[in-house]
């Protein structure tokens, strides 16, 4: 049986919701903390840009190749024209709800004591702390598999003792499989993990009641359904989606898992070899703490924790050899487990003083990571890019992006002092412009029949643009441009491109 609180069960309600509230309090204080210091970067600027569009449209039209629930929730706080911070408020208050729900995930693992160990680690850990300040899917993603195992813990729980689920952990289980499958499609990576370990641990509890095999499958199958009237709008959108994702090798692939561990941005701290080392020891003892508990406590539990930390990304990455799909952020979710192991390994300390100063060590390790995220890590320079062309482009000047996609986040940023954009396939000496307001590309030579402009500044983003630029501006105008001081940011430089003979830019 799971190691449940049953005085926690009869207790007065601030016994069981004060401590998650106060948890989640202080986690939100923390993700409000800088919300909007890092730039938006280009991932982000999606978002706002789909963001903009209604529920029918999301519904009815290849707008993303993304189930449109984040980006309805994100419309609620962002309109266009306003900044980052109410565009990454609906992640920073997902990221506070998962520390939330991670304190019930560690009281029905192992009572109280593990739900305030697992709670405070998910507070700090960077991982969960960085994509709370990002405004894409994947805290709402762990939100809804939080939902999802505490469904399944609950279940496991009553598999051999009653005929059949609480309607209750039905619910809950078809509450979190809604939100997964309606915010990525890597949702489908995570049911698959979330099934394949629910029903080795009912298995390894006891002989099961059929309905707590059949009715979880029934439930997953119609929260399934409900995404397929959206399906032929992600197919229609496939094509346009980017393919430049490479399959990682396996040593690059668990370098990535090690992450989700809490030492990621240690990285900025001493380096590369400092955040691996502290990774290995993050995922030794992780990986103790779940086999005490798997070996010792809880058979059936430690069978489904384990699966659960295991599968999903495993999964994710061998399905990366149809498609390339494994990111650290699309196995974001598992570093709930990741931490689970770590709580679990404390907790299994026999002696007070040896789990008070093991936990303020780890606590440590954990926090100094976090420091070092806000502290060092930095997003694309868009603020900086999109400043530098509002304070030294003149009128007439362009703006050349390398990749059309590029006017998204200047768009973000620059709003309504968006400028001419240029596009050019450099393979063919072609040229498109879009004007402030319109929404087509239009031919170059239509557009600028009065002469070229005075000066092209070229928007290039990890070195994407092709060489020699001053030729490729000389055979699509016929004229000769000299290239002057670039501006460079982070993973973004700008580099100003004059006529010839008309002077120097300011």
């Amino acid at each position: 049986m799971l190691c449940s609180d049953d005085t926690t069960r009869s207790s007065p309600w601030r016994r069981k919701l004060l401590p998650p509230l106060l948890f989640g309090l202080a986690a939100l204080l923390l993700r409000l903390w800088h919300l909007d210091g890092k730039s938006v970067w280009l991932d982000e600027a999606f978002t706002a840009f789909h963001s903009t569009f209604s529920a029918h449209a999301l519904w009815t039209q290849p707008v993303s190749d993304k189930p449109p629930l984040y980006y309805l929730l994100t419309a609620l706080f962002w309109s266009p024209g306003d900044g980052a911070f109410t565009l990454r408020l609906p992640a920073a208050l997902l990221g506070a709800f998962s520390v939330s729900l991670s304190w019930f995930l560690g009281r029905e693992l192992g009572g109280r004591r593990l739900a305030f160990l697992l709670a405070a680690l998910v507070l700090i850990a960077d991982i969960n702390i960085a994509y709370s300040q990002e405004a894409r899917q994947y805290m709402l993603l762990t939100v809804g598999w939080l939902l999802l195992m505490i469904a399944l813990l609950r279940m496991l729980r009553d598999s051999a003792a009653q005929p059949r689920p609480h309607a209750a952990d039905l619910l809950l289980f078809g509450s979190g499989a809604l939100i997964m499958i309606h915010t990525h499609p890597i949702a489908l990576q995570y049911a698959a993990a979330s099934a394949i370990a629910y029903v080795a641990a009912v298995f390894v509890k006891g002989r099961p009641h059929l309905a707590f095999l059949l009715a979880p499958l029934l439930v997953g199958v119609l929260a399934g359904l409900t995404i397929l009237p959206w399906i032929p709008m992600a197919l229609a959108r496939a094509e346009h989606s980017f393919h430049w994702l490479r399959q990682p090798d396996p040593a690059q692939a668990l370098l990535e898992f090690m992450s989700l561990f809490g030492g990621k941005h240690l990285a900025l701290l001493g380096g590369r070899s400092l955040a691996l080392s502290a990774g290995v020891v993050l995922v030794v003892v992780s990986v103790a703490g779940v086999s005490h508990y798997l070996l010792r406590r809880n058979r059936a539990a430690g069978v489904l924790v384990a699966g659960l930390l295991v599968l999903p990304p495993l999964l994710i990455w061998l399905s990366g050899y149809f498609k390339p799909v494994y990111m650290l952020r699309t196995i974001t979710p598992t570093h709930v487990l990741a931490m689970t192991g770590l709580a679990l390994a404390l907790d299994a300390l026999p002696r007070r003083r040896w789990r008070i100063i093991t936990t303020a060590m780890l606590a440590a390790l954990l926090a100094v990571s976090s420091w070092f995220y806000f502290a060092g890590y930095k997003k694309e320079a868009w603020r900086g890019l999109s400043r530098q062309l509002q304070n030294r482009m003149a009128a007439g000047d362009m703006a050349l992006v390398c990749e059309k996609y590029l006017q998204t986040p200047l768009r973000f940023y620059l709003h309504d002092d968006m400028p001419p954009l240029l596009y050019v396939n450099a393979r063919r000496h072609r040229a498109r412009v879009k004007l402030p307001g319109e929404a087509r590309w239009q031919s170059f030579r239509k557009v600028m029949s009065a002469g070229p402009p005075a000066a092209v500044w070229v928007v290039n983003r990890y070195g994407h643009c092709p060489k020699k630029m001053d030729a490729i501006l000389r055979a699509v105008t016929g004229r000769d441009y000299l290239s002057q001081t670039p501006w460079r940011g982070q993973a973004l430089s700008l580099t100003p491109f004059r006529l010839a003979g008309t002077g120097s830019l300011p």
